[in-house]
């Protein structure tokens, strides 16, 4: 009976003491915005028999070759283009086949590979890898922006804000991402949430 009488007590002190640790807080999302850069772009064609109405009109190598002399036409570098018949394969076209895959850090030969139109020729993926973003500097500013929004809401209950108790980032910042729009030109929004001490 003593021992759970001491039990009690201690649990009753811990739980006073715990409660005087706690500090007032207020939580608030912190915003920047930013733009990617981009590294390169990454794209696609898929050549295919499987695509013509009658294959037997032309063949693989004949289809090939115009297809790389109209790459030449538009002025691309035939060395940025490869190609890939493991992609191919994944395709699961039947007839003879390649995937060309172009890669480059110019939009304006980017364009001009797009609108290459040659027979059995199609577009597969267009892909867009970004230059990595430092992270050190858009937190800093997401901070900034939090304990402006922190202070404004604060001083409208006459206390003010202290130091910083918490960060939650659930940022995901993609590195490669499909073109659409103007995904490659648009601003991001990198979002951080600060949580405040209130002081009295």
């Amino acid at each position: 009976m003593k021992k759970l009488a001491l039990l009690i007590a201690f649990l009753a002190v811990t739980i006073t003491v715990s409660a005087q640790q706690q500090k007032s807080f207020i939580e608030v999302t912190g915003v920047t915005a930013y733009k990617r850069t981009v590294e390169k772009y990454i794209v696609s064609v898929i050549l295919s028999k499987d695509v013509l109405y009658n294959d037997e009109l032309e063949t693989y190598e004949g289809m090939k070759k115009k297809f790389l002399d109209k790459v030449k036409a538009s002025q691309v570098a035939i060395s940025k283009l490869r190609e890939d018949e493991f992609l191919y394969l994944t395709t699961g076209y039947r007839k003879q086949g390649i995937v060309f895959v172009f890669e480059t850090a110019s939009k304006d030969e980017l364009i001009r590979f797009m609108r290459i139109k040659s027979l059995g020729a199609t577009m597969h993926n267009r892909n867009v890898v970004f230059k990595q973003t430092d992270i050190a500097i858009l937190s800093k500013k997401a901070i900034e922006n939090a304990r402006q929004n922190a202070e404004k809401i604060a001083k409208n209950t006459g206390q003010s804000v202290g130091e910083i108790i918490a960060l939650v980032d659930d940022n995901t910042i993609e590195i490669k991402e499909a073109i659409y729009d103007d995904n490659t030109e648009s601003e991001i929004y990198y979002k951080l949430g600060v949580r405040f001490e209130l002081l009295k």
